[in-house]
Protein backbone atom coordinates (compact mmCIF):
# COMPACT_ATOMS: atom_id res chain seq x y z
CA UNK A 1 0.00 0.00 0.00
CA UNK A 2 2.85 2.10 -0.22
CA UNK A 3 2.49 3.91 3.44
CA UNK A 4 5.34 4.30 5.70
CA UNK A 5 6.01 1.79 8.34
CA UNK A 6 7.88 3.38 11.26
CA UNK A 7 9.39 6.19 9.49
CA UNK A 8 12.39 7.84 11.23
CA UNK A 9 14.65 11.41 10.34
CA UNK A 10 17.77 10.23 12.33
CA UNK A 11 19.12 6.73 11.12
CA UNK A 12 22.23 5.07 12.81
CA UNK A 13 23.55 1.99 10.00
CA UNK A 14 20.50 2.07 7.64
CA UNK A 15 19.92 -1.01 5.17
CA UNK A 16 21.63 -0.74 1.83
CA UNK A 17 18.62 0.59 0.16
CA UNK A 18 15.78 3.30 2.02
CA UNK A 19 12.41 3.88 0.39
CA UNK A 20 10.93 7.31 0.80
CA UNK A 21 6.87 7.08 0.96
CA UNK A 22 4.72 10.23 0.49
CA UNK A 23 0.97 11.22 -0.47
CA UNK A 24 -0.08 12.31 -3.85
CA UNK A 25 -3.42 13.98 -5.09
CA UNK A 26 -4.40 15.20 -8.63
CA UNK A 27 -1.86 13.91 -10.23
CA UNK A 28 -2.55 12.85 -14.40
CA UNK A 29 -0.42 9.90 -15.77
CA UNK A 30 1.96 10.18 -17.88
CA UNK A 31 2.99 13.34 -15.90
CA UNK A 32 7.08 12.78 -15.31
CA UNK A 33 8.46 13.13 -12.04
CA UNK A 34 11.33 13.09 -10.39
CA UNK A 35 12.87 12.45 -6.93
CA UNK A 36 16.80 13.51 -6.16
CA UNK A 37 18.66 12.11 -3.17
CA UNK A 38 21.24 14.41 -1.99
CA UNK A 39 23.63 14.20 0.96
CA UNK A 40 24.76 17.89 1.89
CA UNK A 41 23.64 19.27 -1.80
CA UNK A 42 25.20 15.97 -4.01
CA UNK A 43 23.13 13.63 -5.88
CA UNK A 44 23.77 10.21 -4.13
CA UNK A 45 21.92 8.42 -6.41
CA UNK A 46 20.35 8.35 -10.00
CA UNK A 47 17.86 10.69 -10.19
CA UNK A 48 14.27 8.27 -10.04
CA UNK A 49 12.44 9.53 -12.86
CA UNK A 50 9.64 8.19 -14.95
CA UNK A 51 6.28 9.19 -16.60
CA UNK A 52 3.06 8.88 -13.63
CA UNK A 53 1.57 5.86 -13.58
CA UNK A 54 -0.07 5.71 -10.16
CA UNK A 55 -3.26 7.08 -10.71
CA UNK A 56 -4.63 11.20 -9.40
CA UNK A 57 -4.56 10.36 -5.72
CA UNK A 58 -3.00 8.19 -3.22
CA UNK A 59 0.39 6.67 -1.84
CA UNK A 60 3.56 6.48 -3.39
CA UNK A 61 7.29 5.78 -2.99
CA UNK A 62 11.02 6.41 -4.12
CA UNK A 63 14.26 4.35 -3.27
CA UNK A 64 17.99 4.63 -3.30
CA UNK A 65 20.83 2.81 -2.69
CA UNK A 66 24.19 4.86 -2.72
CA UNK A 67 26.88 3.30 -4.60
CA UNK A 68 29.15 3.78 -1.07
CA UNK A 69 26.80 3.24 1.25
CA UNK A 70 25.03 5.76 3.88
CA UNK A 71 28.15 8.01 4.77
CA UNK A 72 27.10 9.60 7.77
CA UNK A 73 25.74 13.54 7.21
CA UNK A 74 22.21 15.51 6.33
CA UNK A 75 20.54 14.05 3.46
CA UNK A 76 17.45 15.50 1.08
CA UNK A 77 14.92 14.35 -0.54
CA UNK A 78 13.52 16.88 -3.57
CA UNK A 79 10.64 15.86 -5.22
CA UNK A 80 9.43 17.48 -8.98
CA UNK A 81 6.33 16.93 -10.99
CA UNK A 82 7.92 17.82 -14.32
CA UNK A 83 10.25 20.69 -13.79
CA UNK A 84 8.46 22.08 -11.12
CA UNK A 85 9.37 20.96 -6.93
CA UNK A 86 7.20 20.60 -4.78
CA UNK A 87 8.38 19.03 -1.40
CA UNK A 88 11.24 18.11 0.16
CA UNK A 89 12.24 16.01 3.23
CA UNK A 90 15.41 15.72 5.09
CA UNK A 91 16.72 12.78 7.29
CA UNK A 92 20.08 12.48 8.81
CA UNK A 93 22.60 9.33 8.85
CA UNK A 94 25.02 9.39 12.27
CA UNK A 95 28.16 7.52 12.47
CA UNK A 96 27.67 4.25 13.72
CA UNK A 97 28.31 3.47 17.41
CA UNK A 98 29.87 0.15 17.07
CA UNK A 99 32.95 1.47 14.85
CA UNK A 100 35.89 -0.21 15.50
CA UNK A 101 38.35 2.75 17.39
CA UNK A 102 41.58 3.65 15.57
CA UNK A 103 44.49 2.26 17.70
CA UNK A 104 46.09 5.21 19.36
CA UNK A 105 49.53 4.52 18.59
CA UNK A 106 51.33 1.42 16.78
CA UNK A 107 52.12 -1.65 17.50
CA UNK A 108 56.01 -2.13 19.17
CA UNK A 109 58.44 -4.10 17.10
CA UNK A 110 59.05 -7.80 18.44
CA UNK A 111 62.82 -8.41 19.09
CA UNK A 112 64.09 -10.90 16.68
CA UNK A 113 65.45 -14.45 18.31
Amino acid sequence: NNQAIEPETSLVDPPARLYAAFTYDSLQDGVRWTALWLREGVVVCAPDTKPWDGGTGGYGYTECEPADGWVPGTYEIQMFWGETWKVSTRFIVEASSTATPEPSSPPSPSPSP
